[in-house]
């Protein structure tokens, strides 16, 4: 499933909410920090994810993160409560992998089959990648669960802004436990040590 990010649309109400959310806090290791006029603020597509959250819209933008003495802009995504004025924030994957609280507030949520479920699963997962480092495969499909993997790429030959990767690897497997048309558990596996992390 591709996530299409539309024009750019200059949101004053969303700009003023990121400079208070992600402002320049000095002293905070690993801080977002919005720069005004250079978020780069483009709504993302997301019909699915949208309508069972009519108030909310979705955005992609530009923040820089702090780490030390350096720092790298990113792309992340931002979803906005226009009502509650508040804002969850999807890291760009390669600081903090799968967003935890951007998928936990889809748990227990029932859909009226498990294909409407799937295609929900695919359009959140599309949402968290951002640009072509990272790529979703399917690897389970059954009654009770729907695995995807996050891996960079069939080929083996991902090139980001630092590195370039020659063989293909896998960051995580993502489980989504169904019951009763809905997601109850997500758990994500790192495959590399061997560890389990839930979102519930």
């Amino acid at each position: 499933m591709s996530i299409i990010c539309l024009g750019y649309s200059q949101k004053p109400g969303l700009e003023r909410l990121l400079e208070q959310k992600f402002s320049a806090e000095p002293g905070k290791h690993g801080r977002w920090v919005y720069e005004a006029g250079k978020g780069d603020i483009k709504p993302v597509n997301a019909p699915l994810i949208t309508s069972r959250y009519p108030r909310s819209k979705v955005y992609q933008v530009k923040l820089t993160n702090y780490s030390g003495n350096e720092a790298k802009a990113a792309v992340c995504v931002v979803m906005h409560d226009t009502v509650k004025n508040k804002i969850t924030l999807v890291e760009h994957i390669s600081y903090s992998g799968l967003s935890k609280p951007f998928r936990k507030q889809f748990l227990t949520q029932k859909f009226e089959s498990k294909e409407q479920l799937t295609a929900f699963i695919q359009e959140l997962s599309a949402v968290m990648l951002r640009g072509p480092a990272y790529k979703f495969e399917l690897t389970n499909y059954s009654d009770s669960e729907v695995s995807y993997s996050l891996t960079n790429g069939a080929d083996g030959s991902t090139t980001t802004s630092t590195v370039r990767y020659k063989r293909r690897l896998l960051w995580t497997n993502a489980q989504y436990t169904i019951r009763d048309a809905a997601v109850s558990l997500i758990t994500d596996v790192n495959p590399v040590i061997g560890t389990a992390e839930g979102v519930r």
